[in-house]
């Protein structure tokens, strides 16, 4: 059971953001809908970069041991060894939203947006299970998901009055 946690627990990294935008890709495929492909990628970059970044900068400041501890020689090591919050969770919550987000209109989204909530709640409970976070550390990545959103609203709304700012 212990390499299925350690399996699942990778979709929350960077080889897990690959397979979950595969079927993002894959919809999008037809030419006209690349456009789409690449404003979507500029706003999961922003989505997703904020709130992982705050959420290294909260390992790095305020740190909270994991269950088994890690070495914490660099500063990045530092931010690895850090329990509060789940990045991995962050990650998986993020992707799932902005399917829910950018594909509300597809006749097929309420089939595919419940598959992408199941994979951020196995991962969830596998970081757990790996013993690398504890439940409130999941909970915490809750609240460092609305700040890239609330980010993105204020450029979208800035670049739509003209970049006034005001």
């Amino acid at each position: 059971m212990q390499i299925f946690w350690k399996w699942v627990t990778k979709l929350g990294g960077f080889p897990g953001i690959l397979i979950l935008l595969l079927p993002i890709v894959i919809m999008l495929h037809p030419r006209e809908k690349w456009e789409i492909l690449r404003f979507s990628f500029l706003v999961f970059t922003i989505v997703l970069g904020i709130p992982l970044l705050l959420a290294a900068l909260t390992k790095l400041f305020i740190h909270k041991e994991r269950p088994q501890p890690m070495k914490r020689g660099t500063w990045r090591r530092h931010i690895l060894a850090g329990s509060f919050p789940s990045m991995h969770t962050i990650v998986v919550l993020v992707i799932a939203t902005l399917v829910r987000i950018f594909f509300h209109t597809f006749p097929f989204i309420w089939r595919i947006f419940p598959c992408y909530l199941i994979v951020a709640v196995v991962v969830a409970i596998s970081r757990v299970k790996l013993k690398k976070h504890y439940r409130i550390d999941l909970l915490g990545a809750l609240f460092y998901i609305p700040t890239g959103f609330l980010i993105l609203n204020y450029f979208i709304r800035n670049m739509t009055r003209g970049g006034s700012g005001s």
